[in-house]
């Protein structure tokens, strides 16, 4: 049986899997995210255009009125418009904001405890491993 002790981990493999690991894992929330985004933009719109077409029944009569203009929500109507308009696009571009964002963080992090394990590695001398040679038909039973 060898002892072999890891003096140090390299940061460009430990950056590449974080990469690599990042996008798998963000892959389906990012594109959740998206979807989830575009539905609540329409959801809003539809609720403040409702809004804008209200109204109170007094005698049989229907008196409209405009909540949206005294609310001082015309910009935001037209924001979310202008946003709903997108439509696919704008849940696409969210879907790789939030996969751009997690793949970074994943791989900072990934970074980070790999320089944080060299450094305590240089004082320690690191992580001592102990392997052994397998056999031809298959790996020992130990």
């Amino acid at each position: 049986m060898s002892r072999y002790a890891v003096r140090r981990v390299s940061l460009g493999s430990t950056l590449k899997f974080g990469l690599v690991l990042g996008t798998l894992l963000s892959l389906l929330p990012g594109c959740l995210c998206g979807l989830l985004s575009l539905w609540l933009i329409g959801g809003l719109r539809s609720f403040l255009e409702g809004w804008k077409q209200g109204g109170i029944v007094i005698l049989g009569q229907k008196i409209p009125i405009d909540f949206i203009d005294p609310m001082r929500l015309g910009g935001v109507l037209n924001g979310l418009r202008a946003l709903d308009d997108l439509g696919l696009l704008l849940a696409l571009a969210i879907a790789l904001a939030v996969i751009l964002a997690f793949v970074l963080i994943v791989a900072g992090v990934l970074l980070l405890g790999g320089a944080g394990y060299n450094l305590l590695a240089a004082t320690t001398g690191g992580l001592v491993v102990e392997l052994e040679r397998a056999s031809r038909q298959g790996a020992s039973s130990k």
